[in-house]
């Protein structure tokens, strides 16, 4: 008796047509795919300093007043940044802090406030975008030709 499943297409061989198709198609997603992270990541640009400063002073005046309007600002204005992809995780930590910490107490102690402006002085320290540092050569050219202090005199007496 013949065997009727042990044709070459039961055991998963495919026509070349099918696999070029195949492959044409996951060329495709992957391009998609990648082009649609490009955008985004084009879109999400770096937030302005003045963002952290506000949210800095809106929670130092948290730990300071106590107040449940100046808390839930500090919170809100944290809240989005979490998500933002170009922020370090040293920032997103001091970001979840505030998050986490301002809210309101029933007494305002020290064992309250001071986790609360420790986290306002990082995101300051961590979350500001730092200018672009210098390479060596752009040193090298600021400081003229031949460098130094030019204590010792150069050239033929």
């Amino acid at each position: 008796m013949r065997n009727v499943m042990a044709g070459p297409r039961c055991q998963g061989a495919r026509s070349p047509i099918a696999a070029r198709l195949s492959l044409g198609i996951a060329a495709i997603a992957l391009g998609t795919l990648q082009a649609g992270l490009g955008h985004a990541q084009a879109a999400a640009a770096y937030p302005p300093d003045e963002t952290f400063r506000r949210l800095r002073l809106v929670t130092l005046v948290c730990g300071r007043d106590n107040t449940e309007e100046a808390c839930t600002e500090a919170r809100t204005t944290a809240d989005p940044l979490l998500d933002h992809p170009l922020l370090s995780a040293s920032c997103k930590d001091a970001l979840w802090d505030i998050r986490q910490r301002a809210k309101v107490a029933p007494s305002n102690s020290f064992e309250r406030r001071d986790p609360i402006d420790e986290a306002a002085q990082q995101v300051m320290l961590f979350c500001r975008r730092q200018p672009p540092r210098s390479t060596d050569d752009e040193q090298k050219g600021s400081q003229g030709q031949g460098g130094g202090l030019r204590l010792i005199p150069q050239g033929g007496s």
